[in-house]
Formats: structure tokens, sequence, C-alpha cells
């Protein structure tokens, strides 16, 4: 039976058919063939999602999304660049440091890497090879589950049960997160010199520099009043998630 299942699900995803569905045919299948009823399966389905701790996702993800239709991403973007733009590789810094700052927001490395490709892959396609571009996107995103707030660190902490702390995992994912994004731009640095990329974005400027920060400060205050009342007890993961929600909406 258990080969069957994993046959079936290979097969439908082989021919095109989205691994959601795949994976939900494939369980009715299986459920039909062993002569389970069927009634059963709204009652796991409802018992699977039925947790508090869990709706702190969606409210992380929801919040992100706000974020990026209040035109925040664009923010935190020309923020990036008064940075580290007129560098060579500049654009591949200016994403990692975007998708760091919008990792603190939304928890979510599709999201992330959705909001980053829409925005910067046209102009670093316009700078780089696409496949060059299209690779920074794709690690720059990874940066979403490793700087808190994670939602694979929340569901990792519901299934390990009260032993594992969501706020000891958040406090866990910031200096791996900084490593990852500092080593990714050196990544960048390095490729960028190798190929000679051109240089793009405006020479630095303090001036510069302090006007886009007080034009984004809202936005770094969000992880700061969140992931500070988690780690602070103040409330928890899925009270700081809807706190979270509600802080975008006022923004």
């Amino acid at each position: 039976m258990s080969l069957g299942i994993i046959v079936g699900f290979l097969v439908f995803a082989a021919i095109g058919m989205p691994i959601a569905f795949a994976l939900g045919v494939t369980a009715l299948i299986a459920t039909a063939w062993s002569g389970i009823d069927f009634n059963m399966i709204p009652q796991r389905m409802m018992h699977a999602v039925n947790s508090f701790p869990l709706i702190s996702i969606p409210f992380f993800m929801l919040a992100g999304e706000i974020m990026i239709k209040a035109n925040m991403m664009e923010r935190l973007i020309d923020l990036a660049n008064a940075v580290v733009g007129r560098v060579r590789g500049g654009l591949a810094h200016v994403t990692m440091l975007s998708a760091a700052g919008l990792s603190t927001v939304s928890g979510s490395a599709v999201s992330d890497a959705s909001a980053l490709a829409s925005i910067l892959v046209p102009s670093m396609r316009k700078a780089y090879e696409p496949g060059f571009a299209a690779a920074v996107v794709a690690a720059a995103g990874n940066l979403g589950p490793i700087i808190p707030p994670s939602g694979a660190m929340i569901v990792y902490a519901f299934m390990a049960g009260p032993t594992v702390s969501v706020a000891g995992l958040f406090m866990a994912g910031v200096v791996p997160g900084l490593i990852m994004t500092f080593g990714m731009m050196g990544m960048c640095s390095y490729f960028a010199h190798k190929r000679n990329y051109p240089y793009t974005g405006e020479a630095f400027r303090f001036s510069k520099v302090w006007y886009e920060l007080r034009r984004s400060w809202v936005i770094f205050l969000m992880p700061v009043v969140v992931i500070g009342g988690i780690v602070g007890g103040a409330f928890t993961a899925t009270e700081g998630a809807a706190i979270a929600v509600v802080y975008a909406l006022g923004i």
C-alpha cells in the first residue's frame, strides 16, 4: 500500500498536477482502497488544523502581504540601495538586505521570494545574467524561515510540544540569519567582481541614508514590538501575529 501511494503521487506529479492536488488525490485513492469511511476525512482535517499556535502562521503571512501592498517593500529597497547600491553587484546586495528586512515580517520563504522577484528581478536582468538574478532571489528567499518570525519554527515548536519554546527558537534564528545574509552578500560580491558586473545605484551619501531611515523606521519597529513581546513573555506567538496584522493595517 505504501509503495502504491508513493508511485501514485510520483505519477500525478510527473504529469504536471499541482503538488497539493497530487497529494490530495493520492490520499483519496488510498482511503477508498483501504475501505476507510470517508466521513472521517473532514474530522481528521479539522483536528489537524484546529490549533491555536498554528493560527500565527497565516497571521504573519497576512501582515507581510499587507506591508507589501502598502509599498513598504519599496521603502526597504530604497534604504538598502542607499546603503549598498553603489558597489559592484549592488542590486544583488540590495536584494539580500531587502529579503532580511522582509523576513522580519512575513516568516515565509515563498512570499518573500515572490515579492522580491516581482520588484527586483526586472532590474537585475538588465545588469546581470537572468540565471544570476534568479539565483540571488531564490537564495534570499531562504532567509524567511530562518530570521524570526519563522513559520517553520512555529510548526516545529507545535510538533515538539511544550518542551520547545517559540520564543527560544526565534532568538536562536537571529544570529544564523545574519550570518546567512552577510555570507550570501559575500558570495554576490565574489561573483560580481569575477564577472565584472557594472556598478548600479547612487553613490553613498549619509543624508540619503538618513532620509530613507526616516521613511522606513516604522517597518523596523514592527519586529521590535512583535518579536520583543513574544520573547519577553508579554504575549504568545499567535497574539503577536495578530498584533503584527493590526500594526500593518495601521501603517
